[in-house]
């Protein structure tokens, strides 16, 4: 049973998203709106969001810039190393791939705690675009909310964030 205005998650507004991203983070954060419709050119991780039945309702995807950059941010690891480890590899390293997803469990309070009468969603995990299921894809390119945006985090690597809604 669906009690009226909870059966569907809802949008984070941009502002709320910088909130978060400037409290987490302990720094200035910058967020764009892309032009409509752009969208993330490369997704390279997709945090995915359930409900409580399990049923997937939201799709979090960053390029692997800014993943790396959200990453290195929250530990603190010093940008020229995150720069290195880039160059380094077309993979997102492990550690950085560890902060990213501690990054996207908390982004889940940006569906939950921001508004009133939002369908109550949770991280159920966080793969690569390559390891996304069918499903996630598909939400991914469609749904019924959007949000795509630049993300600037002064002094790391900035890139692209798409929010996806059903």
């Amino acid at each position: 049973m669906t009690v009226a205005g909870y059966d569907v998650p809802l949008l984070p507004r941009l502002d709320d998203l910088e909130r978060l991203f400037i409290t987490l983070l302990g720094r200035e954060v910058r967020i764009n709106r892309l032009r409509q419709g752009v969208t993330i050119a490369e997704p390279d991780r997709i945090g995915t969001y359930v409900d409580r039945s399990g049923a997937l309702r939201c799709v979090v995807a960053v390029d692997r810039t800014l993943g790396a950059g959200l990453g290195g941010a929250l530990a603190l690891i010093p940008p020229g190393a995150v720069e290195e480890d880039l160059a380094e590899s077309d993979e997102l390293p492990e550690h950085l791939a560890d902060n990213l997803h501690e990054v996207l469990n908390i982004l889940a309070s940006a569906f939950n705690e921001t508004r009133e009468r939002a369908l109550h969603v949770r991280l159920s995990d966080v793969v690569t675009a390559s390891e996304g299921s069918e499903a996630v894809h598909a939400l991914l390119a469609g749904g019924t909310g959007r949000v795509d945006c630049d993300v600037i985090v002064p002094g790391y690597p900035g890139g692209q964030l798409a929010i996806r809604i059903q």
